[in-house]
């Protein structure tokens, strides 16, 4: 998502072809994007929420855990059959 973001801060157009829960963190992303002046091609899962991951920062050591939840369920099918 950060190249989308760059790239329509720069007047480009762009995309982001995902999965997210219907749940407030998929709003949030889809309300982001579009702010942003980014297509939001987003599948709706009803049954899985949206990913999330942490991100800690202790004695200068990072670390990250990621829980992929919608994502992890994107198909094939949830891929629009053009981009223009």
């Amino acid at each position: 998502m950060n190249a989308a973001f760059a790239a329509a801060a720069v007047g480009a157009r762009s995309a982001v072809v995902g999965r997210v829960g219907a749940d407030l963190a998929g709003s949030g992303i889809r309300a982001a994007l579009a702010e942003a002046g980014v297509d939001a091609l987003l599948a709706v899962d009803e049954e899985v929420v949206t990913g999330t991951f942490v991100e800690t920062d202790v004695g200068g050591e990072r670390a990250v855990a990621a829980d992929r939840g919608a994502s992890a369920n994107l198909h094939v099918d949830d891929i629009p059959a053009s981009l223009e």
